[in-house]
């Protein structure tokens, strides 16, 4: 039977619960022989403030899905070097895994943008694109969207989700005011306090 593999993408900085919630709500509906998390090297959709750096969040997403056996880290983006474009990814991953069914993982907030990725057609040639709703009236809006703007049939999925409703930026904020950050794993959190990370230092006046 064809392996499948799906991969979930992004800055990671830093992951938390939500991340590892979406793949989990993913692989209930498809039932990934594993799953991919690949840390971006650097992101072409967005300018990443504060952004840890590559080992750093490799090693909080080796933390974060610690206990969960399908789920492993992968640094393929970071090995290709220079700004990380999916269709490029991609394409190594289907020299990778030939013979693997690949699916991406995206959030709801990605989709919608989705028709500006560079060569965004040719992605969907290499993987299923499997996006979570995560209320009834989105879950309408994300299927208009993906017939009308992105006509990819079966090669967009969009599949109804209990997403947690956390952000990257949100638990940056919380840890910069040495607040605690919700929805972060105990380890990960452990991680980026043992090594001072998105916490900035004092000012020194004269």
């Amino acid at each position: 039977m064809m392996e499948k593999i799906a991969i979930f993408g992004g800055t990671f900085n830093p992951i938390h619960n939500g991340h590892i919630h979406l793949c989990e709500e993913c692989d209930a509906v498809f039932q990934f022989d594993r799953i991919l998390l690949m840390p971006t090297n650097i992101p072409p959709h967005k300018t990443a403030e504060d952004l840890a750096s590559n080992e750093d969040r490799l090693i909080m997403c080796g933390l974060a899905c610690e206990d969960y056996p399908k789920i492993s880290v992968c640094d393929l983006e970071m090995q290709m070097q220079g700004v990380s474009y999916t269709v490029h990814t991609v394409k190594k991953l289907r020299e990778l895994y030939p013979d693997a069914a690949l699916y991406w993982i995206i959030g709801s907030d990605m989709l919608f943008s989705f028709h500006q990725w560079y060569c965004y057609r040719e992605i969907l040639e290499y993987v299923t694109l499997i996006a979570g709703a995560r209320y009834p009236e989105e879950y309408e809006q994300m299927m208009e969207y993906a017939q009308r703007v992105l006509k990819a049939g079966q090669r967009v999925q969009i599949i109804r989700s209990e997403v947690l409703t956390v952000s990257s930026t949100q638990i940056r904020a919380a840890l910069e005011k040495g607040e605690k950050a919700e929805y972060l794993n105990p380890k990960v959190e452990a991680y980026i306090r043992a090594h001072g990370l998105y916490m900035r230092s004092p000012k020194i006046t004269k």
